[in-house]
C-alpha cells in the first residue's frame, strides 16, 4: 500500500516540550491569549498568570519561543469569519441570559424546598412534602399539566458552535459535578418566621387516621382542610416558581418569551437591541434543552412519585448545579478578551524575554508565524488553528495544556498523503471551511476530496456536483474563495531577524508585574496554568484536515 511509504502526517510527543529541545517555535499570541482569557479561572488575570506558567515551561525544556499577535490591520478576506464570531458571540450572550433566568429560579426552589423540610422538624417536613405533592397534583389538574409541550432539541450546530457543546455536556454530565464543592444552601427560615400566626400555615393533620393516611401517600383521602402542612408563603412561591419555569419554555425553539430581565452592553458587550434579536432567533444550546426535560420530569415527579420523600431536594440541587456550570460557561464566553488583555500578555511576555511582534499589513498571526517558519527563522508553529497548514507549515498542537501531550502535523506531509498538488490542496480546505471560506452542506472531509481528485477546482466543483450548493450565490462564494486563495498563496514579509531573538528575564520586572495583579503567590506555587483549558473556543476544527 502506497499509505505505507507515506510521510508521518502526525506525531505524538508525549514528553511535551522535552521533546522540542533546542528548537523554536512561533507561536500564535492572539488565539492562545483567547484560550487563556476563556479559562474557568476565577483569576482576572489569569491570561498573566497562564502565559508565566508556560513560559517557565518553555525555558526548563530550552525551548526558544517567538509571540506573534494579529496587527490592527485586519485582512479583507476575513471579514465573514468576523461577522460570524460576533454573531456567535450575540447566541452565545442570549444563551446566557436564559440560563441565568433558570439559575435563579432553581435557587429559589431549593431554598424553598429546604424550608418545607426543616420549618417544622423531619416529621413535618415529610408531611410537608407530602401535601405540597397533593398542591401540585391539583396544579396539574388546573393548568393541564405539569409538563409542557414537548420542545424539540436544536438542530445539528454547525462545527464552531457544536465543539462549545459538547463542552458544556462534559461539564454537566459524568463525575465532574462530583468534584465541585456543595452548593451553599440557606436554611433559615425566611418563609416562616417565629411569629408567624397560626393563620399563615395551611392546617396540619392530628389524628392517627389522618397520619397513616399521610405515610402512605393517601392524601386525597383526606377532608381537604387537613390535606396541607405547607406554610402559604412557601407553597405561593413554589407555585409562582412552576409557573415562571412554564413561561420559560421557548416556542419552536425560540426565546422571545424567555426573559424581560434587562441586558445592557455593559454587562455583554453587546447592545440590548442585539442580545434581543439573538433571543428572539436562537434555539437552545443541546445541554440546555436538556435541562428543560429534567426540569419538566422534576416538577412531574414532584406530583406523582411517592419515594422522592428523602431526595427531591437532592434533585432540586442537581439541576442548580448543572445550572450554575452553564451559568459560568456562557458569562466567560460571552466577554471576549480586549485590548488590554492582550497588552498585559505582552507586558509579561517581555519581561520573561519572550520578543513580541505583529504582521505589517492585512495578515493574520497565523500567517507570518507560518510565513518565519518556511523561511528557515524557526522549526514549528505552535497554534490551534489548523488554517496553518494549508501554508503548508509544521503545527504544534496543544500547547495550551500541561497533560496532554503534544502533536505535530505537518501541512507538506498531509498534502502528499492526499496527493494533491498545492493549488489543490488549497482548493479541498476551502471547501471544508476556514477562517476566510465557507464550508458548503454536507460536503465533509472525503466527499471534498473526492470532488476535488475529480474535478481538480471549486469552480468545477459547483458546475458538476449542482446537488451541493453553497450556502451564498454561487458568483458570491466565488468571490470570497478567489480571496481566500490569495491568502493562502500570499506569505507576509518576514520581520528584522534581529527582531526573532530570544532576550534575558528580568527577573525582577516579573516580580513587579505579578505582584501588580496579585499573582505573586503563584510564583513559588506549583501551580498546573491549564488543568481547565479543555474544550474548543474557536472555530477551528481538528479532525478538519
Amino acid at each position: 500500500m502506497n499509505s505505507l511509504r507515506s510521510p508521518e502526517v502526525v506525531r505524538i510527543l508525549p514528553d511535551r516540550l522535552r521533546s522540542l529541545n533546542g528548537k523554536r517555535i512561533i507561536i500564535d499570541g492572539t488565539l492562545i491569549t483567547q484560550r487563556f482569557h476563556f479559562a474557568p479561572i476565577p483569576h482576572p488575570h489569569r491570561h498573566v498568570l497562564c502565559w508565566y506558567r508556560l513560559v517557565r515551561h518553555l525555558q526548563s525544556s530550552d525551548v526558544q519561543a517567538v509571540c506573534v499577535f494579529d496587527g490592527r490591520q485586519r485582512s479583507a478576506a476575513k471579514e465573514r469569519e468576523v461577522e460570524r464570531r460576533r454573531k456567535d458571540r450575540m447566541l452565545t450572550a442570549a444563551r446566557g441570559v436564559f440560563e441565568d433566568d433558570r439559575l435563579s429560579r432553581l435557587r429559589k426552589l431549593t431554598k424553598s424546598l429546604h424550608a418545607v423540610q426543616s420549618n417544622r422538624g423531619a416529621r413535618d417536613g415529610k408531611y410537608g412534602l407530602i401535601s405540597l405533592k397533593d398542591a401540585m397534583s391539583r396544579m396539574k389538574v388546573e393548568t393541564g399539566g405539569l409538563v409542557p409541550p414537548f420542545v424539540p432539541p436544536p438542530q445539528t450546530p454547525t462545527t464552531a458552535v457544536e465543539t462549545k457543546e459538547q463542552e458544556e455536556a462534559k461539564q454537566i454530565t459524568g463525575d465532574n459535578l462530583s468534584d465541585r464543592p456543595p452548593l451553599r444552601i440557606t436554611q433559615d427560615n425566611d418563609y416562616l418566621p417565629s411569629d408567624t400566626a397560626p393563620q399563615d400555615v395551611l392546617p396540619t393533620p392530628a389524628s392517627d387516621d389522618v397520619e397513616k393516611l399521610l405515610r402512605t401517600g393517601d392524601v386525597h383521602k383526606l377532608p381537604r382542610t387537613e390535606r396541607l402542612s405547607v406554610p402559604k408563603q412557601v407553597a405561593e412561591d413554589i407555585s409562582r416558581l412552576y409557573v415562571e419555569y412554564q413561561q420559560s419554555i421557548p416556542q419552536i425553539i425560540s426565546l422571545a418569551e424567555a426573559s424581560t430581565n434587562a441586558v445592557t452592553p455593559i454587562s455583554t458587550g453587546l447592545s440590548i437591541e442585539e442580545v434581543e434579536e439573538a433571543r428572539a432567533e436562537y434555539a437552545l444550546s443541546k445541554s440546555q434543552h436538556g435541562l428543560v426535560v429534567e426540569e419538566g420530569k422534576f416538577w412531574e415527579q414532584l406530583t406523582n412519585s411517592e419515594a422522592l420523600e428523602d431526595s427531591i431536594t437532592s434533585l432540586a440541587e442537581s439541576l442548580e448545579a448543572k445550572s450554575n456550570v452553564l451559568s459560568e460557561s456562557y458569562a466567560r464566553r460571552t466577554h471576549a478578551p480586549t485590548s488590554v488583555t492582550y497588552e498585559e500578555s505582552r507586558e509579561i511576555l517581555r519581561a520573561m524575554g519572550i520578543p513580541c511582534i505583529e504582521p505589517s499589513g492585512p495578515y493574520e498571526a497565523e500567517a507570518l508565524a507560518a510565513s518565519i517558519v518556511l523561511n528557515g527563522y524557526a522549526d514549528y508553529v505552535a497554534s490551534e488553528d489548523t488554517d496553518v497548514l494549508v501554508y503548508d507549515a509544521p503545527l504544534v498542537r496543544n500547547l495550551a495544556s500541561s497533560t496532554a501531550p503534544l502533536v505535530v502535523i505537518s501541512g507538506a506531509d498531509v498534502r502528499a498523503v492526499l496527493q494533491l498538488d498545492r493549488d489543490r490542496f488549497i482548493d479541498f480546505a476551502l471547501l471544508l471551511g476556514t477562517d476566510f471560506s465557507q464550508r458548503i452542506k454536507n460536503v465533509g472531509p472525503a466527499r471534498a476530496l473526492k470532488f476535488i481528485r475529480e474535478h481538480g477546482s471549486i469552480e468545477r466543483v459547483l458546475e458538476h456536483e449542482r446537488q451541493y450548493p453553497p450556502r451564498m450565490p454561487p458568483a458570491e462564494y466565488l468571490q470570497q474563495v478567489e480571496l481566500a486563495r490569495n491568502v493562502f498563496q500570499t506569505l507576509p514579509p518576514i520581520p528584522d531577524p534581529s527582531l526573532l531573538h530570544q532576550g534575558e528575564v528580568d527577573e525582577a520586572a516579573v516580580w513587579a508585574i505579578m505582584d501588580k495583579y496579585n499573582l505573586h503567590r503563584y510564583i513559588a506555587e506549583d501551580w498546573d496554568y491549564s488543568q481547565s483549558l479543555t474544550g474548543n473556543y474557536f472555530a477551528d476544527n481538528p479532525n478538519a484536515l
